[in-house]
């Protein structure tokens, strides 16, 4: 298994530092990256439930799983109130996961996935990271990379650091203390796993960077200047600080190879401020941006996707629809959501699809922009929303227009009815709050949670083969998050 971690499984929305951090929405909620804008709304709502009746609960200690033990068939063991906020992720022979404690501290932990025992622990800060995006633990080459909070107050610095995965031993420190402006990752070609990519800013500066560290060292490989955040699940395409928003073709070490105003690309009014979902098939970049509208009612027709070069920017094509219903749970592909209609949503989380509103998926050919299948389906609010069962990475359960449960291949768009009693993975909204610096809100969203399901989205006692998505897998071992702790089973399998 290879013991590198990349981008976080559930995409969320990046809103500008200025504009979320410094300003965020009047309910206070974060923001997911979802392309209809005004799912902030419901998102709201979600927030406040998760929150009230989320909260981390206090840690009741591992508890391994034999005859005796009372849990769903096949957990090998469970930590019990372990708040998951990150991850898991592989890293060598351990899983790193980002964890709330119920002083809304976080920690970076290493834990031995056949027992569930924490291996090491350190403090984990989230600095000036916005807050709808979930930051996941990454790794490389057996180093992990921690954000260390620098000072005792929650004044957003922290300290970049090398930790040896093995034993928990620091390898290095960044001398001065930085702000983080976006969630770290693997860092785009040719450099790719061999660095750790962070968007820092100084503490006596406004400008930003893109920095590439050595994960043996800490060494910076390469900067290149002027970068906001990441835009792509396959890094190289970012956002740079520029107003109006550019987009930009980053290569490390080589900096931008193209760059080009987003209303070039998409029109006026469209911004990665509303909104975005990006992904690269060989040398094709696509996805959608928002559309900046008012009010509480979105307009479902407005959503594109767009192609462009990622050597050059040249745009290839453009087809109607929303890239990937706007980004779900871990589970990507050339699709789309065609809409028409408008969705309504209320500040304590309701939606109202108008009469006319219709959802149709559609599978795209990344070279040319030809749809390749298409099926119209009902939920529209949960396709949204990323409310799906799910079997594997290319296959999820939609509902039919008469109200029959199908499963979907995403490559092919062929479908079929699940087996009596066929279980599923199913994902949870991940809300936590954190200790902020000053301006920023508490409230942040992790990666999601989830659990065994039916076709329904029931719970279910039974475990189904784990989809990737949904977790770490190390040997013969998985282990996933779910709302009540960290959890594992070796029975693979099924």
């Amino acid at each position: 298994m290879s013991d590198h971690a990349g981008s976080p499984r559930h995409f969320l929305r990046r809103p500008r530092a200025d504009e979320c951090l410094l300003r965020p929405p009047a309910d206070g909620s974060p923001r997911r990256r979802r392309l209809v804008g005004l799912l902030a709304v419901v998102l709201a709502a979600s927030v406040a439930v998760a929150v009230a009746a989320g909260a981390p609960i206090s840690r009741l200690g591992r508890q391994s799983m034999g005859a005796s033990g009372r849990t769903p068939s096949g957990v090998l063991w469970i930590d019990r109130g372990m708040h998951v906020v990150g991850g898991p992720v592989a890293a060598g022979a351990s899983v790193l996961v980002l964890v709330s404690a119920a002083d809304r501290s976080v920690r970076l932990e290493a834990v031995d996935p056949k027992t569930g025992a924490v291996k090491w622990k350190l403090p984990e800060g989230f600095s000036e990271i916005t807050a709808g995006v979930a930051a996941t633990p990454l790794a490389h080459g057996g180093v992990a990379l921690a954000l260390v909070p620098a000072n005792g107050q929650n004044d957003g610095l922290v300290r970049a650091e090398g930790v040896d995965v093995a034993s928990g031993a620091v390898l290095w420190q960044s001398q001065a203390p930085v702000l983080v402006a976006d969630a770290p990752s693997t860092c785009p070609k040719p450099l790719g796993g061999r660095g750790f990519c962070v968007i820092v800013q100084a503490a006596t500066s406004s400008q930003t960077a893109l920095v590439a560290l050595s994960p043996r060292t800490g060494a910076a490989l390469a900067t290149v200047p002027n970068i906001e955040r990441g835009m792509s699940t396959t890094p190289g395409l970012y956002q740079t600080a520029d107003v109006p928003s550019v987009l930009a073709g980053i290569r490390v070490p080589g900096g931008a190879s193209w760059s080009k105003p987003v209303a070039s690309l998409f029109g006026a009014k469209y911004d990665p401020d509303n909104g975005w979902d990006f992904d690269q098939y060989a040398n094709v970049e696509a996805g959608s941006v928002g559309k900046a509208s008012s009010g509480k009612t979105e307009d479902l027709g407005t959503n594109k996707i767009v192609a462009f070069s990622q050597t050059t920017g040249k745009p290839i094509w453009t087809i109607p629809g929303l890239f990937q219903c706007g980004g779900g749970d871990g589970v990507h592909g050339p699709y789309l959501c065609l809409m028409t209609g408008t969705i309504t949503w209320t500040a304590k989380g309701a939606a109202t699809p108008s009469k006319n509103a219709t959802a149709t998926l559609e599978g795209f050919d990344p070279p040319t922009g030809q749809i390749t299948w298409r099926l119209a389906v009902g939920g529209l609010t949960d396709l949204l929303l990323g409310n799906i069962a799910i079997k594997d990475a290319h296959h999820v359960v939609v509902t039919s227009l008469q109200g029959r449960k199908l499963i979907l291949d995403l490559r092919s768009g062929a479908t079929a009815a699940p087996a009596t009693g066929e279980v599923f993975w199913c994902a949870r909204l991940n809300v936590f709050k954190i200790q902020p610096p000053k301006g920023i809100q508490p409230v942040r969203v992790g990666s999601s949670l989830f659990a065994p399901c039916d076709q329904n989205r029931h719970p279910v006692t039974s475990i189904a083969r784990p989809p990737s998505v949904a977790g770490a897998t190390i040997g013969h071992t998985f282990v996933w998050a779910a709302s009540d702790g960290l959890k594992a089973t070796n029975q693979l399998g099924r």
